[in-house]
């Protein structure tokens, strides 16, 4: 019984000198000495293991929609009515006037219609006040049929930054010309369906010209003396990018387009130009919002 009670008090002993990190006595035996080994091992592995487990429960993003993601954001703005700034940067890569060249009054309405200078680039800024209602921005309506890609990234703040690739698209308006409104096909072009300003008449203020804006604009110009029957138009590479904070608000959204416009027949006075060609792309940035 005696040599019982030795042994277990020993072992206190000599764990209490571990857990302290005291020296073992020289007399403790080998065996004796390997076993708290063993229990400061087992301790150090499982503090290690609650703090990854601990950590991992911090770090793991909540998953989400991004395309909903981003939906929602541009309905808030259009709900919240909130202020913000609007930069478009327009440049034109490849335009061939041909005859239509001698006519400055065609340059000017094509650079116009643009807002572009006669380097074939420039930049249109907007303010919109907080409580304005305002067409520079739509509430989103894009669906997965619309999406080549969607993404939405943590940004160390509660928020996402959510990228979308979204598909080609094509439009073409035809008539006789003139006064004649023409008719064609605008609506499967699917960037015209996300927040971009758009619409059917021939104001330039749009960020994508639809093949049906150009018609109505050279038809419309200097009189009866403009006249297109034609007009086809092609959208792609188009890219956006949203800042999203945790309360699910825009803080920033950029989008990024190429376009191509043919036209197939224009004349203005007696010249007649068929075929022709011009591309371009246009950036648009929003920022600066103020709930």
């Amino acid at each position: 019984m005696k040599k019982t009670l030795a042994i277990l008090l020993a072992l206190a002993l000599l764990g209490a000198f571990a857990a302290c990190g005291k020296e073992i006595p020289a007399e403790t035996t080998a065996e004796t000495t390997a076993e708290p080994d063993t229990v400061a091992v087992i301790e150090t592995t499982t503090e290690e293991a609650t703090e990854t487990t601990e950590e991992t429960t911090e770090e793991a993003p909540r998953e989400v929609d991004p395309l909903q993601l981003f939906n929602d954001a541009t309905k808030m703005v259009k709900d919240l009515k909130p202020g913000y700034s609007k930069s478009r940067y327009t440049k034109i890569t490849d335009l061939d006037f041909g005859a239509l060249g001698r006519f400055q009054i065609v340059k000017d309405a094509v650079y116009g219609f643009f807002d572009v200078e006669s380097n074939g680039e420039g930049t249109l800024k907007t303010t919109v006040n907080k409580g304005q209602s305002s067409d520079q921005m739509r509430a989103s309506k894009w669906t997965a049929g619309d999406v080549k890609s969607a993404t939405a990234e943590p940004d160390g703040e509660g928020g996402y930054v959510v990228t979308l690739f979204i598909k080609e698209g094509n439009t073409r308006w035809s008539g006789t010309g003139g006064s004649d409104p023409g008719s064609g096909s605008v609506r499967n072009s699917p960037i015209d369906r996300g927040p971009l300003c758009y619409g059917e008449d021939n104001d330039g203020r749009y960020d994508h010209k639809t093949a049906k804006n150009i018609y109505l604009s050279i038809n419309n110009a200097d009189g009866a003396n403009a006249k297109t029957e034609d007009i086809g138009e092609s959208s792609r590479g188009i890219k956006v990018v949203a800042n999203i904070d945790a309360e699910g608000r825009l803080q920033k959204l950029y989008g990024y387009m190429e376009m191509t416009v043919q036209v197939y027949h224009v004349k203005y006075l007696v010249v007649t130009l068929r075929n022709k060609a011009g591309s371009g792309y246009g950036e648009v940035t929003y920022d600066n919002f103020k709930y």
